[in-house]
């Protein structure tokens, strides 16, 4: 409707109108485009969005109440929770190591680091539970997936780092900062935007995350919901199951989003000499 108001608007204008806004038709057309790739990539969440309102109340709160889905419920939290931190943990301290000490050969390990994005979860997966079947569990399955997305915390972090003025540090270690407290209390804020968008990347993998889990033989909601498919064909269970790991993304953007806050960081000055004092 909002696309066909504009075009209406546009075409009812007078001749002289156009000679003005000579970029008026590059506007709409753009305009066009961009609503035709939104309307086609929410189609999917449409579809569940109606089919979930269609299913009676009471069937939807039976459903939704059973232990089962509890259990789902709580393995999907806590693998979120834990690969989220795991992950962050392991980026942050890669990139710190990479960019802020004497580790020999920085471009090689910076290579090597980036390297799991280029392998998929599942063929992670695959190799850690054809190597041991211990992997098999909730602690397993954390290290797979941590292992398998924590460089979307580490090159953002990598980027924040480089771009930090270092003098903050020496700053701090001056006025008698320990490495650990100068590390929490001054740089973790200052890169902590970029930490934290990765860290939401990582969880929105983790909750579309399938292939590794199935290998890893740990439940959640996505594997639940491939179940609930095949078992109904295209069931009303399904369907509440992926409108709840809707609920889930929709959820962890906002959660971000509060993390995040209105902080903003600037850098003053580019390529600052330190100051020499007596």
């Amino acid at each position: 409707f909002l696309l066909v108001a504009v075009i209406g608007s546009y075409m009812s204008r007078p001749a002289d109108a156009f000679a003005v806004a000579s970029t008026l038709p590059t506007n709409v057309y753009e305009l066009l485009a961009a609503g035709v790739i939104t309307g086609i990539s929410l189609l999917p969440l449409g579809y569940v969005v109606v089919s979930a309102a269609q299913v009676p109340p009471g069937e939807a709160l039976d459903f939704l109440w059973r232990p089962r889905v509890g259990e789902l419920l709580w393995n999907t939290t806590r693998l979120l929770v834990c690969g989220v931190l795991l992950s962050a943990a392991i980026g942050v301290g890669s990139a710190w190591l990479v960019v802020r000490t004497d580790l020999p050969r920085p471009g090689l390990w910076h290579g090597l680091l980036c390297a799991p994005l280029a392998v998929p979860a599942f063929v992670n997966g695959y190799g850690w539970v054809s190597l041991t079947h211990a992997v098999q569990s909730f602690p397993g399955a954390v290290l797979v997936v941590s292992l398998s997305y924590y460089p979307l915390v580490y090159l953002p972090s990598v980027a924040a780092l480089r771009r930090l003025d270092s003098s903050v540090e020496d700053v701090a270690a001056g006025l008698g900062r320990r490495p650990l407290s100068t590390f929490l209390r001054v740089v973790l804020p200052a890169i902590s935007p970029a930490v934290l968008g990765g860290s939401l990347l990582v969880g929105l993998h983790l909750l579309g995350e399938y292939g590794a889990l199935q290998l890893l033989n740990y439940p959640t909601l996505t594997t639940a919901i491939l179940a609930q498919y095949r078992s109904t064909f295209n069931g009303p269970e399904a369907t509440l199951l992926a409108l709840v790991l809707v609920v889930f993304c929709l959820l962890l953007l906002l959660l971000e989003l509060v993390l995040r806050g209105r902080r903003r960081h600037a850098r003053l000055a580019r390529d600052v000499d330190h100051l020499q004092v007596a």
